[in-house]
């Protein structure tokens, strides 16, 4: 099982409630010796929690993608209506990159009222922080290199006979929740363009305290009157798309040849 609440700590921070009581507690002791060593050791727990690199929460962010991603190639037999003898072509092709923050709706009633946000206070107020399922984006670089994002897209292709098959889905890592999900499906002989793009972007790493470039991929697949486009994230200039597409070039070709 996948354990939730460490995957939104490793995003969030843990709770900072002890090393502020902590500090609390040494400060108004202050006056004696013992004092300053719980101020101390209060603030080095509290950049712990805040900077510190939790490698179990990487391995738990993880574990937490590639399931999600398996959840994907399930929904996406059942969303495409195929079976495994329509899409034994090629090899599926499986990617996963940043997934986006799903926009916000507010409520019709309220839109336009002076009162909304006392009401959205007096709301929130009654949630503990645990209980949200405001899908927030995240990320950070953990101790390894790699970078990690609390919101995932993931994109499956299946290749029939005569039509590739994608399915599409936007998941909260944090909580399991599934915000949007979707299919395609084109003709090859509809297909009229594949572009490959690279994009490398600055992060900042906390832990080294300085910025590093991130090397960002998309796929974009132009069909007649319409396209698609698949995100990929890779680690620091390791490209995967020549290799994970490589495939699906050649049966495009031969289909539109």
């Amino acid at each position: 099982m996948i354990d939730r609440k460490k995957v939104k700590e490793y995003f969030n921070g843990k709770s900072q409630l002890g090393p502020l009581v902590l500090m609390l507690v040494g400060f108004l002791t202050l006056a004696f010796v013992v004092g300053i060593f719980l101020l101390i050791g209060g603030l080095v727990w509290f950049l712990v929690n805040k900077f510190g690199a939790d490698l179990s929460g990487e391995a738990e962010v993880d574990a937490a993608k590639q399931y999600e991603i398996k959840q994907a190639e399930a929904r996406a037999m059942a969303k495409l209506n195929v079976i495994d003898e329509q899409v034994q072509n090629v090899e599926p092709v499986v990617v996963s990159g940043r997934g986006f923050q799903p926009g916000y709706v507010e409520g019709m009633i309220m839109r336009n009222s002076s009162m909304a946000s006392v009401f959205k206070n007096l709301f929130e107020k009654k949630q503990k922080k645990d209980e949200y399922d405001d899908p927030i984006y995240l990320a950070r670089i953990g101790s390894d290199g790699k970078y990690r994002s609390s919101l995932i897209s993931t994109s499956v292709f299946m290749f029939g006979e005569k039509q590739l098959f994608v399915y599409f889905s936007n998941v909260d890592l944090t909580t399991g929740i599934v915000y949007s999900e979707g299919v395609h499906e084109f003709f090859y002989a509809d297909i009229n363009g594949l572009t490959f793009l690279q994009n490398k972007e600055k992060v900042f790493n906390y832990k080294k305290k300085r910025y590093e470039g991130i090397l960002f991929e998309s796929v974009k697949l132009f069909s007649s009157g319409c396209s698609y486009t698949a995100t990929l994230s890779t680690d620091l200039d390791k490209s995967i798309i020549d290799k994970e597409f490589a495939g699906m070039r050649t049966l495009i070709r031969e289909r539109k040849g």
